[in-house]
Order: C-alpha cells, then structure tokens, then sequence
C-alpha cells in the first residue's frame, strides 16, 4: 500500500498507469510463485513443506529487502505544482471521512471484489456451466489470471487519457453484461464461458489499479497512504462476500450471481453521479 502510493505520488501525470505497473507487478507475484513454490515442494509435498517455507521465507525476505534499498520518499508536492484547480484540497483522513464519496468509493470497491470469488471458482463454473474437463478446467485459471494482469496495464493507463470514471463505467458495464452471461445460461458454449470469465478478470484488474488514483483525484495524495487503506478495506470485504452469501443461500450460487448484479447496477449509479468532493471549513 505504501509503495503503491510512494509511486504514484512520483510520477503524478500518470499515476493510472504507475498504478497499473504496480499493481500488475503484485497480481504477477502471485502468479510466478505458484511456480516456484510448487518447485519447491516437489512431488512429496509433506516431506517438503518445512523446508519449501524456509526458501520461500528467504526469498521474499531478500526481494522484499533488496527493493526496498532502491526505494526513496517522493518529495511533497509545492502549490505551484498542484493542478490548478480552486476545489482541490489535500484531505486528511478525518476529513475524508466526513464525505459521503469515501464510502460510495468504498461500496463500489467492495461491488467489483465480488470477482475475485467468481474467479476463484472458475474451474468449478468451467465444469459446472460449460462442460469443461479437468484440463481445460485448470487452464481457465491460468487464462484469467493474464487477463488480470494485461487489465491492470491497459485500464490503467487509458485511465489517463480518457479519465476515470469513463473506465470505471466501462468495467462495471462489462462485467454486468459477464456475470448475466453466467447467471442466465443453463449451458454455455466453451467460447463464451471463456469471454465472460477473461472479461470479469480483465475488468476486475483494470478497476483496482485505477482506484488509487480515483482516491488521489478526489482526496489528493499527501495523505494519500492512509486514506486509500481505508477505501480498500472493500477489497477484503468483496472477496469474503461471495463466500458468505453463498453459504447462507445454502449453496445455491444462482443468489450470489443475482445479488452481484444488483450491486453491479447500484455501483454503475454511484459512478454515474458520483463527484468530487469540495472541502469546506
């Protein structure tokens, strides 16, 4: 989180696309460690493990620490560097808080998590929904997993040039029209199982990489740390939601896909009139 906004603040005429590299980067992480971790177990998995732990430890721990050698504080924004804009304001976290936009922001966030649980059961909606064996089941979670990341890169960086909220509407209309897909079809052809699932992943990287840009737009970036950690919190709370919507519908996934879409609509709404907030003394 720090790091993230430690970036941004660097280069602030492209802080979509500073967070689409960042952000990108740390969905990558995941993605090359399954590999190496699974290198590291082996195929005797139990007989393995302690020392898997102790690599992996020392891996993260001289990455972790070597980054952060090359790491430097971004100097603080003077005035005459600020976009010349009389609402702008520089909103501390109590402030910020005071704005209902931080808790549309914070709704809309926890809308778009829902997909991690969706992608997290891709295989089984592979089998379930498209027919899909075991082979082409696994190779679905791979496939969302780049799509992921190359939404990170691009809705990023576009975010720059046409502006945020126009991303924003763009990913919630999409992933809408993906999750009706799955919702409403008894059986899907392998090729749109595929296109639904490559744009929820797709369009669920690109909205979080924009997010902390959207906070610094509307809440400004020297108090940028703490007031996006808050905002994200509904990252967390979106990717348990799935799961517990679907263990108090008793397991039937049709309530999850139903309620995701209601709360897609209420977010496009938030989007649409959402705006930036005004400091007032």
């Amino acid at each position: 989180m720090s790091t993230l906004s430690n970036a941004i603040k660097w280069f602030p005429e492209k802080t979509g696309l500073i967070s689409g590299i960042s952000v990108a980067f740390y969905g990558l992480g995941s993605f090359v460690f399954k590999y190496i971790d699974s290198a590291f177990l082996g195929t005797n998995i139990v007989h393995n493990l302690p020392h898997a732990l102790m690599a992996w430890g020392f891996l993260s721990m001289l990455l972790i620490v070597g980054g952060a050698l090359f790491i430097h504080d971004a100097p603080e924004a003077k005035a005459e560097d600020v976009v010349d804009d009389p609402t702008h304001h520089e909103f501390t976290t109590r402030e910020m808080l005071r704005k209902p936009q931080a808790y549309l922001l914070f709704i809309a966030l926890l809308t778009i998590s829902l997909s991690v649980y969706l992608t997290g059961i891709s295989s089984n909606l592979g089998t379930n929904l498209a027919g899909l064996d075991i082979a082409q089941a696994t190779n679905i979670v791979a496939v969302v997993a780049i799509a992921n990341t190359i939404g990170r890169f691009l809705i990023g960086s576009l975010s720059d040039k046409f502006g945020r909220k126009p991303m924003f509407i763009l990913s919630y209309v999409v992933t809408f029209i993906a999750v009706a897909t799955l919702a409403f079809s008894s059986h899907l052809s392998v090729p749109a199982f595929y296109a639904a699932m490559i744009a929820v992943g797709f369009f669920f990287g690109g909205t979080i990489t924009v997010y902390p840009t959207m906070v610094g737009d509307y809440f400004g970036l020297k108090n940028h740390s703490q007031n996006y950690s808050l905002i994200y919190q509904g990252f967390g709370f979106g990717s348990l939601a799935g799961a517990i919507i679907l263990s108090l519908a008793g397991g039937n996934l049709s309530v999850v896909f139903n309620i995701y879409m209601v709360m897609l609509i209420v977010s496009l709404l938030i989007w649409v009139f959402i705006k930036k907030p005004v400091y007032k003394n």
